[in-house]
């Protein structure tokens, strides 16, 4: 990665009665401008993003989604869904005048990302999707228990928090305790979701990674609630719509970077997009797994955004 930066700015944007957004912004101010959107849903956004760039080329914007980390109100699932998200790319978009800008995310980010370009094709120079989470049903079941096969240990720790009798529906039993009204019940089970998370993030067990962010509560808290709003709502898209609606945007150029051994989102996702995307480029980062951590996925993030300094000149 490039060398750590301070923002340029940082602060909130309002965009709703109800929401604002954390804003922080990184990098050349006439450079190519590029919005990162983090995953989760619920994570927030990561300085650490912005070192994907060279910052005397790009200008990058780095944000918490509604409810997310930073953001106000903290979880909040009111007018929070899908396309809320989308205009509120938009908002940022207008609000630092950018005209077009490049569009780079992560896991549900990289979900949100094409549903943006999807929904504003005009307004993309490109995209940068890493680790790609396709948002539909298989997607859901993929999380709750094919991996399972492949994490055994992690997955019976995260259930052994939940009764016998609801473990026929993992979303169903997370979502209602983590929607308690009980802080305490709510914590207990965020914890246990983002520890099987997080574990099944790396190729090779990072405890250290793992503590650092379970430290952060308002992170932890904030991908169980949002994540299971989002799962038991579909993702708020119509089943495969990101992968059918890829004409849309079949022009812009396209780099995908998924782990060889992602075990959260399958590498099959990544190469099924990358045969839908006429163009666009895909790189398998071989002994790699999901988490934006992997040195295998930064190197190919890195290697995107240089590839694009040519492509957006």
């Amino acid at each position: 990665l490039y060398p750590e930066a301070q923002p340029r700015h940082s602060g909130f944007l309002q965009v709703s009665g109800l929401h604002k957004l954390y804003v922080e912004t990184y990098g050349n101010q006439e450079g190519v401008p590029v919005i990162c959107i983090h995953g989760g849903p619920g994570a927030g956004g990561n300085a650490s993003h912005a070192r994907c760039f060279d910052l005397k080329h790009y200008y990058v914007i780095v944000y918490d989604q509604r409810g997310a980390k930073r953001s106000m109100p903290f979880g909040e699932l009111e007018d929070n869904t899908t396309q809320d998200l989308i205009s509120d790319i938009e908002q940022i978009r207008k609000h630092f005048n950018v005209e077009q800008w490049l569009v780079s995310g992560g896991s549900w980010g990289g979900a949100l990302a094409l549903a943006y370009g999807q929904s504003f094709p005009g307004q993309c120079l490109g995209f940068i999707l890493r680790g790609t989470f396709l948002a539909d049903k298989s997607a859901v079941a993929h999380i709750f228990t094919h991996a399972r096969k492949q994490y055994p240990e992690y997955w019976d720790a995260m259930v052994a928090h939940i009764p016998v009798d609801e473990r026929d529906d993992l979303l169903c039993a997370f979502t209602k305790r983590v929607m308690d009204p009980d802080p305490a019940v709510q914590m207990a089970a965020a914890k246990a979701f983002m520890l099987y998370d997080l574990s099944a993030s790396t190729l090779v067990p990072n405890p250290e990674l793992v503590e650092e962010i379970m430290s952060d509560s308002r992170v932890t808290l904030g991908v169980a609630r949002l994540f299971t709003h989002y799962a038991r709502n579909d993702f708020f898209l119509e089943e495969g719509e990101l992968i059918s609606k890829c004409n849309v945007i079949a022009h812009l150029p396209a780099y995908i970077v998924h782990g060889r051994h992602d075990g959260l989102c399958p590498v099959s996702n990544g190469y099924d997009l990358h045969k839908a995307w006429p163009g666009s480029k895909c790189h398998i980062a071989e002994s790699t797994g999901h988490s934006f951590a992997e040195p295998g996925i930064q190197k190919g993030l890195v290697a995107a955004s240089e590839a694009l300094k040519r492509v957006l000149l």
